[in-house]
């Protein structure tokens, strides 16, 4: 059985299982929206909060038992401040069929 879902981000209509993601990490959204300014940043790829929480986007690849299709999974990971580093624009990759600060 062939699978198909409409696209939220081109509107195109495409063969498979489209992916998961989310638009932004929990925490983010426990601020109040006229707060999130003061408090911190969210982008295409990474999240920081008051200087003392840090995210990058991340995906997960997700097989399915007996299938050739997978499904990916977005995810926000917390990282420790020390091991944070500001990426320089484009260094992780351009993320062409999605955007984690997408609003």
């Amino acid at each position: 059985m062939t699978t198909y879902f409409e696209c939220e981000t081109c509107g195109e209509t495409h063969e498979g299982l489209p992916d998961l993601v989310i638009p932004a990490p929990y925490h983010w959204n426990t601020i109040h929206i006229e707060e999130r300014e003061k408090h911190g940043r969210l982008d295409g790829e990474t999240c920081v909060i008051d200087d003392e929480d840090f995210f990058v986007r991340g995906v997960l690849l997700i097989p399915i038992a007996g299938e050739v299709v997978r499904i990916f999974d977005g995810c926000a990971v917390a990282m420790a401040g020390g091991a944070f580093l500001e990426p320089e624009a484009g260094a992780i990759g351009a993320a062409s069929f999605c955007a984690f600060g997408d609003q």
